[in-house]
């Protein structure tokens, strides 16, 4: 008897827990949704989800922001990121010497929304491209903020269905 009422608490613990998870879960994923319906939502969680690698990895890992024809090559987004090199962005560690991120992200400082017709958006997206931090071990090593890149970007979206899709950026 003992047993089954430690396993049995236990039991609507692990319930519990995973009823919360799936709660916010399932609320992340409306309030994502629903956020599609405005541009300079979608051009914002565009740049906050995005990490470069290479180019092809980009444009596959951010598939579900492109527009339809975007999502195989990428070639009109390519003018604004194939430039990007990974290598462009080392420092100089005392234990390591040169490193180069394993990624880049980028920090939006303002995005400002240019027009919108109701099936076609442009957003200007100001900000700065920047090494994420790299992870070795308990090591924690932190790019300086000189190999920050400033950018300016002019983003455009279309509307298919309820949600809008990048369908270019350019610098």
């Amino acid at each position: 008897m003992r047993i089954f009422r430690a396993l049995g608490f236990r039991l609507v613990i692990g319930v519990v827990v995973l009823l919360v998870l799936g709660v916010g879960w399932a609320v992340n994923s409306v309030m994502r949704s629903q956020a599609r319906g405005h541009a300079q939502k979608t051009v914002s969680w565009f740049y906050d989800d995005a990490r470069f690698e290479d180019f092809t990895q980009f444009v596959s890992s951010n598939r579900d922001y492109l527009a339809e024809a975007e999502r195989a090559s990428g070639q009109d987004i390519e003018t604004a990121f194939s430039w990007l090199d990974r290598d462009d962005f080392a420092n100089e560690f005392q234990s390591t010497g040169l490193m180069s991120p394993e990624q880049l992200v980028f920090k939006v400082d303002k995005l400002t929304e240019q027009d919108n017709d109701g099936n076609t958006a442009h957003v200007l997206v100001n900000g700065a491209i920047r090494p994420a931090d790299v992870k070795r071990g308990k090591t924690n090593y932190q790019f300086s903020d000189d190999t920050f890149e400033p950018f300016t970007h002019m983003v455009t979206l279309t509307k298919n269905g309820g949600s809008w899709y990048i369908a270019s950026v350019t610098m």
